[in-house]
């Protein structure tokens, strides 16, 4: 089934360009938009993946990653400079295995025996410098193909209301900008996103931006310097020999790095691609924490209305922010460690931090860190959260919440988009897509009401502040089938969701997490229903309390 009916709102919104121009616009989606390709087989519809396959080889199609060992990649990974502290011990014994196997095709299942004790960086180092490059038979790099039509019907209509909203009024082809710079491989993305947005209705064009690109010199570019900067900045190696069409673009684009305010001002729409938000930032902010001119430019076009903002995963969290409200940009963290653990205001560590010299001392991987200036600053209604159902990340974003004074959250569920239509008087709130987005109020230092939304239901803030939530029709009213809450389940597994079920009956409900208690109850006007795709509700009260000594 490809086509699926939108709510009334959207319906209304998406036949109605020259009124949703007048807005300021953005879809923000949760991440995990896989499309079908050449690379990703799982995402194609299984009736036609065989088919499908078949094409894709006889296109000369760039296929997934094919991983071998030579002497001259055998000899980098001997290097012990590039490899995290932590793996330079029992890097002797990772080679003289990897010598063994040298000009053997490996498979997944064997990198992973390879890389079982190496950390992510070094796994990640490890992947990046044995991956062949997949060559056509007329010597040219082979590139990854999309097939939009035969991916999930949710991902499909997301990418198309990307499309619909960036629609100028002339009804011309809309220009949709490409950043990569969240992903640790910038390049590698370019080709699947380009096509998806070709196949959607619209014209790509890709600004080749990387981490701390002002940091190059204009003057002294070749693919040494990019590979050796990229290296630094990310810890990506060898990206130019898996896209070589793809650098030489770059290269390009970075010695006139001008051409960028030039490309914002004739774009209709801009995708910020997934990864880390953190990078996204550093691409777009000189360390001392001054916007570049290209921000500032896309600032001032979102601003006044011209240009549709879009993103997924990173690319959504690193809208949020506003300095002078307090509104941060969620950077790093879990939901277990987040009430326990001594959070960091600033930016967290980032990979591949030794070969910088910018780690942070004693840093966890599970330590709650948030960007006070906040990141590009254009979502400024709350803090904006991704995988977020899908990772249980509601008490992260609350713990955010309580440390900066913020008013809202928003948290993205996975293969969904949330739609903000920002207009003078009101913000109007819709959703896209597969699951929910939820939405958090904080009412004081231990309050909150929450609300869950899928894509039959509507949200309004007034500029004074009053949140509005509509649901849609109510197919079941929930009643009975509860689902056991505990502190395990309120912290990592959607927890929160399944206490809007016991409530229902009117009944508080208090939970253990941690060292906090949380108590669930109804605000006024609660609701909460049951429909064959989701469970919605709004007005859910979440008291976050100390806990009573056991």
């Amino acid at each position: 089934m490809r086509h699926f009916c939108f709510s009334l709102f959207m319906l209304l919104v998406l036949q109605a360009p020259a009124e949703a121009d007048k807005k300021r616009i953005m879809l923000l989606a949760g991440g995990h938009l896989p499309v079908c390709s050449s690379v990703n087989l799982d995402a194609c519809d299984t009736a036609q993946r065989s088919r499908l396959e078949q094409e894709f080889k006889q296109n000369e199609a760039r296929l997934s990653p094919i991983f071998m060992l030579d002497e001259t990649r055998l000899k980098l990974l001997s290097d012990s400079q590039y490899w995290p502290p932590t793996d330079r011990e029992s890097l002797p014994l990772l080679v003289q295995t990897l010598r063994s196997r040298l000009h053997q095709t490996l498979t997944r299942d064997d990198l992973r025996e390879l890389g079982k004790e190496l950390s992510e960086e070094g796994y990640s180092l490890l992947l990046d410098v044995i991956e062949v490059p997949q060559i056509r038979r007329d010597g040219s790099a082979k590139r990854e193909q999309v097939v939009l039509e035969h991916s999930d019907p949710h991902v499909q209509i997301i990418w198309q209301a990307v499309i619909k909203l960036a629609r100028n009024q002339d009804s011309k082809i809309p220009r949709i900008g490409i950043i990569t710079t969240a992903s640790h491989d910038t390049l590698g993305s370019v080709d699947y996103l380009a096509q998806t947005i070709m196949q959607a209705g619209g014209e790509p064009v890709w600004m080749a931006l990387e981490p701390r690109w002002y940091l190059l010199n204009e003057n002294d570019l070749d693919e040494n310097t990019i590979e050796q900067h990229r290296r630094l900045q990310t810890g990506a190696f060898l990206r130019g020999a898996q896209q070589p069409h793809r650098q030489q673009e770059q290269l390009q684009q970075l010695a006139e790095p001008k051409q960028w305010l030039e490309q914002i001002a004739t774009l209709d729409g801009l995708f910020f691609g997934g990864g880390d938000q953190n990078l996204l930032r550093r691409s777009l902010y000189f360390p001392d924490g001054r916007p570049t001119a290209v921000l500032q430019s896309i600032q001032q076009r979102w601003r006044s209305g011209e240009l549709v903002i879009a993103g997924t995963s990173a690319g959504t969290a690193v809208q949020s922010g506003d300095p002078e409200s307090g509104v941060p940009m969620i950077a790093n963290g879990d939901s277990e460690q987040a009430f326990s653990m001594i959070e960091r205001a600033g930016e967290p560590q980032l990979p591949f931090c030794f070969l910088r010299a910018d780690c942070v001392s004693n840093w966890q991987p599970e330590r709650l860190s948030y960007q006070p200036a906040g990141g590009l600053n254009l979502f400024k209604h709350g803090v904006l959260d991704t995988h977020f159902s899908e990772r249980a990340r509601q008490a992260r974003l609350m713990r955010v919440l309580q440390l900066t004074d913020s008013k809202r959250g928003f948290g993205v569920d996975e293969t969904t988009a949330l739609l903000m239509f920002e207009g003078d008087k009101a913000t109007e709130f819709a959703v896209i897509g597969k699951h929910g987005v939820w939405f958090v109020e904080q009412l004081g230092p231990q309050r909150f009401i929450s609300h869950y939304l899928n894509r039959h239901d509507r949200a309004r803030l007034t500029n004074n502040g009053l949140m509005q939530i509509e649901l849609g029709e109510c197919a079941v009213p929930v009643a009975g089938g509860r689902q056991p809450v505990d502190g395990k389940t309120i912290l990592g597994a959607n927890g929160v969701h399944s206490a809007a079920i016991h409530v229902n009956d009117k009944s508080p409900l208090d939970i253990r997490a941690g060292e906090q208690t949380w108590r669930f109850g109804q605000a006024p006007d609660f609701k909460a229903c049951k429909r064959p795709d989701a469970l919605v509700y709004r007005q859910l009260q979440i008291d976050v309390l100390p806990a009573s000594p056991e």
